[in-house]
């Protein structure tokens, strides 16, 4: 059975990653997962996936044009739509290569038979209305052609096209389910999936906010609107992210928790010692960030902080692990607040889990989080957080590690100024709250599963 995954990309990201660790161990002679990206760019896993027997596809979404932009919002949609019909013909012919050769053997029969007969017929029509044509010419003087009224292109409509067009070339039932990872934007992928008749349609719920512009939070809101109609089951990672996304109760969503490979990110102190020493924190106190460095993630409001807290505590650095579009931003206000030299930027990690050690604490100060995979992580690690409201209760396993705070400056400054004790052994409440990558990969595959044999 073969799975299309839509995401926003193949990056590393708390989907991708959760996606990615299931896909390493699932029981891929059963079961396969594909993905279709709505982005041009090839994403970091693109490779793996390739290798583990999985397919990608790139069908672009419609760039959303703000109110002021100089740039005409139809012209932009309609050249994405032109560059997705061109992709779309590379995606039909992948499509057929993984078909198997008889099938089409047979098939090009066909066709070649029908384009005859289809040649034949119209050669016999054209020359009829050629002569029709010229005859009425001689008699009638041309008319001018009347003016076309402009055509009107909505937000989403070209993109929607595409993924129809897309969807009908596969082979029928060729993929019995289609998972969206669009949140609120799953309403126009399972509106087209419907339409070519795929039977089990999923959408998931990854976040607890519409991040944007206001216009793009209005044409997600609008396509929201559908889940509803086209989704046949849904799923969320925290009951926090179900309630806001599908606004139904819980139990009628599958909660699935992010997957974690929880023996990499166990502690291990050669690991602290080695870090620390070589990138000159021995005697550091080191403040971690872990995400993405967008608004939604407010890391401004974290460089604030920090500048308060260097104040009292000299020894501290403050690190950031991720790329975004706040990088620049957060560069200019640290050299700003003249706190540059005491802040790092690494970018995209695949290291994490070694890197976590050499940190003594996590700050999340997130707007807003679906679930906060990067608190369950440290949690594995043993790491003490302090975290934002925004973070779900549900990403605290219990272990006595995660402190929730409001967003007040003078509030994040005291706590951390403090230096907690890290819990070497708290990986097993990780484990025992299900996060697990082998026991992850055994829920989605039972959750499939009953979706396509029982409607469950």
């Amino acid at each position: 059975m073969r799975i299309l995954h839509v995401v926003n990309s193949l990056d590393r990201g708390g989907t991708e990653n959760m996606l990615m660790n299931v896909y390493r161990r699932v029981n891929r002679s059963e079961l396969q997962f594909d993905f279709l990206v709505n982005t041009d760019r090839v994403g970091v896993y693109e490779d793996e996936i390739a290798l583990l027997g999985g397919h990608v596809f790139h069908i672009p979404s419609e760039p959303l044009i703000d109110p002021g932009s100089e740039h005409r919002p139809e012209t932009k949609i309609k050249q994405t739509y032109q560059r997705g019909l061109t992709r779309l013909s590379c995606l039909t012919t992948q499509i057929k290569r993984m078909m198997s050769q008889t099938a089409l053997a047979s098939l090009a029969a066909q066709a070649t038979q029908s384009s005859q007969t289809a040649l034949s017929t119209q050669a016999t029509l054209s020359t009829q209305a050629t002569l029709s044509t010229q005859a009425t010419l001689s008699d009638e003087a041309a008319l001018p052609a009347s003016p076309q009224p402009p055509r009107i292109v909505l937000p989403g409509q070209e993109y929607y096209s595409t993924l129809r067009n897309f969807f009908h070339s596969l082979p029928m039932f060729y993929y019995p389910v289609i998972h969206s990872h669009l949140d609120r934007m799953s309403g126009l992928v399972l509106a087209a999936a419907d339409d070519a008749g795929i039977p089990i349609r999923i959408a998931h719920s990854h976040a607890k906010r519409t991040t944007g512009a206001t216009a793009t939070r209005l044409y997600k809101y609008a396509w929201g609107w559908f889940i509803h109609r086209y989704a046949t089951h849904y799923a969320a990672c925290s009951k926090e992210g179900a309630r806001w996304l599908f606004g139904i109760p819980s139990r009628k969503v599958q909660v699935i928790p992010d997957a974690l490979n929880v023996r990499d990110f166990v502690f291990r102190d050669h690991y602290r010692q080695y870090l620390r020493k070589r990138h000159g924190w021995k005697d550091a106190y080191v403040i971690g960030y872990i995400g993405r460095l967008e608004p939604i993630k407010n890391p401004q409001f974290l460089l604030r902080v920090f500048a308060r807290i260097r104040e009292r505590r000299p020894d501290a650095t403050l690190v950031f692990f991720g790329c975004g579009s706040e990088m620049g931003v957060l560069q200019a206000l640290a050299a700003e607040l003249r706190i540059l030299p005491h802040v790092q930027f690494w970018g995209e990690r695949d290291d994490i889990p070694q890197l976590i050690n050499a940190l003594d604490i996590l700050a999340v100060p997130s707007l807003a989080e679906g679930l906060g995979t990067a608190v369950v992580e440290a949690q594995a690690n043993g790491l003490p957080c302090l975290v934002s409201t925004g973070v779900p209760r549900s990403a605290d396993m219990g272990a006595g590690l995660v402190q929730f705070l409001p967003l007040f400056e003078e509030v994040w400054q005291e706590h951390l100024c403090q230096t907690p004790a890290r819990k070497p052994t708290a990986w097993r409440h990780v484990v025992d709250h299900g996060f697990d990558a082998f026991d992850v990969a055994d829920k989605i595959t039972d959750f499939y599963s009953r979706a396509v044999k029982y409607g469950l």
